[in-house]
């Protein structure tokens, strides 16, 4: 199995056997099967669990490309000195301030 593939099938199981999870889908969403419907509960609780995992995954898939742009922002060498020379004002400033009380 490639590391890939591999990473994948271990999300997957970690996942699945996670009992947040589990709970979650057992006491959450049985509150909004409606009894008296055309189409079976379990068809909802389907239903629900797929807009729940297309929540998820849009939400995820945001996260990720925030973040890989942020890291793409992050290595650029101008901000590397931005932040390097800010972070010695600060400490500077921390000294100053404690040479003072």
């Amino acid at each position: 199995m490639e590391r890939s593939a591999l990473i994948l099938y271990e999300r997957f199981v970690s996942n699945i056997l996670n009992p947040k999870v589990l709970i979650f889908y057992i006491t959450i969403l049985p509150q909004f099967v409606m009894q008296d419907a055309e189409i079976s509960g379990v068809i909802q609780l389907i239903i629900l669990a797929l807009i729940m995992l297309v929540i998820s995954m849009t939400w995820f898939l945001l996260v990720v490309e925030t973040v890989s742009y942020m890291k793409r922002w992050l290595h650029k060498p101008g901000f590397q000195s931005a932040l390097a020379k800010g972070a010695g004002i600060i400490i500077i400033l921390f000294g100053i301030r404690t040479a003072l009380s």
